[in-house]
């Protein structure tokens, strides 16, 4: 497979995950599922040596190899939907109904990497794997919005050669995925770290980052840059209600994620509400409540029942027969629920219940 060289650069170089079926999101499964910077307690190991991409594999749609000429491979160390650079392109078909591969020369690190798909071919490609050298690189994947008959971007990501992703929208079709400290600075942690609802009084916290050279940087009102915050040198001293940002800058290499955490020093946590929101990706936005209501001071208690892709007459009638077991455990083991809310069904993308 040839490619080509981009933009200037080339020549020296490369909302919402996806849930799973029908799965209830208790308070306790939350902390090991969801937002680990808002609920840190560890962060990742530093690679050996920091991933850089130069391969991209992927097996194209069925029918559909000529609608990926000009795709490119682009790569960002600002967020996963801005600051993209082009890396690579697919500058001929692909073969059909196999494995295809692009390698290409990179030196720079990237976090975010993704997939571009060119105008006019609605996204489509049926599996996504990007690597560094023989390393398949994980992380957390993302992609533009849109799908026809649930073609949705996960499917690239999901090990199954016989789906795709096939948007209604034919031109900015992209998906891709986050290798975070694989290609950072490691992420801050916070010792003792954050979590511990029944703190009282001051407290220090320590901030470290493993990375050799990294320098800290923290803020008590949003994630700090590069030339904002403060440098930490020593134990920060809390002695009220306090969320913490914090990140590790290193030159040469993108800023870590950043750490989030809030220590509820001085008077504790007020008694809050307790929640309970079923439906899809969309209802999955509600996932962050607990961490912005104890960052206003209250305890939040949240479930959840959620299926990616999923409306909202079938997860109901899933929980009422195949899953009906974890429903019941779910909703009886909530001593009380001061909310409730479900995803209203979307005439454009689901069809009425028969």
């Amino acid at each position: 497979m040839k490619t080509s060289a981009g933009s200037a650069g080339l020549a020296n170089i490369t909302r919402f995950s996806s849930l799973t079926p029908d799965r209830p999101r208790s308070a306790d499964m939350r902390k090991t599922l969801v937002l680990p910077a808002l609920l840190l307690t560890a962060s990742c190991v530093q690679a050996a040596a920091p991933a850089v991409v130069n391969r991209l594999r992927f097996f194209p749609a069925p029918e559909r190899e000529q609608a990926m000429i000009g795709g490119k491979v682009t790569g960002s160390n600002t967020s996963d939907h801005e600051g993209f650079e082009a890396v690579a392109e697919i500058t001929e078909a692909p073969k059909a109904g196999q494995w295809n591969e692009v390698s290409f020369a990179n030196t720079k690190l990237y976090r975010w990497i993704r997939y571009e798909a060119p105008p006019g071919s609605h996204g489509n490609v049926a599996e996504l794997e990007f690597y560094a050298g023989e390393k398949l690189l994980p992380g957390k994947t993302f992609g533009s919005f849109g799908w026809r008959g649930l073609h949705n971007w996960p499917r690239v990501f999901d090990k199954k050669t016989d789906t795709y992703f096939d948007s209604d929208i034919a031109d900015g079709q992209y998906a891709g995925v986050d290798i975070g400290e694989l290609a950072t600075a490691q992420m801050p942690r916070m010792d003792p770290p954050p979590g511990n609802d029944a703190m009282h009084g001051p407290v220090d916290v320590a901030l470290r980052c493993n990375t050799p050279g990294a320098v800290v940087r923290y803020s008590f009102s949003g994630v700090p840059g590069p030339d904002t915050g403060n440098v930490c040198d020593k134990p920060v001293h809390l002695d009220k209600l306090t969320t913490i940002f914090a990140v590790a800058f290193k030159d040469g290499m993108p800023a870590s994620p950043a750490a989030t955490g809030t220590y509820p020093a001085g008077t504790g946590l007020k008694q809050g509400l307790r929640s309970f929101h079923v439906g899809n990706s969309l209802t999955a936005s509600t996932l962050p409540f607990p961490s912005y209501a104890k960052a206003a001071g209250y305890s939040h208690e949240y479930h959840s029942w959620l299926k990616d892709g999923g409306n909202t007459p079938a997860i109901w009638n899933n929980s009422q027969t195949r899953s009906k077991a974890d429903w019941d455990h779910e909703f009886n083991a909530m001593p009380g629920l001061d909310h409730f809310s479900v995803q209203p069904r979307l005439p454009a993308f689901t069809p009425a219940p028969t």
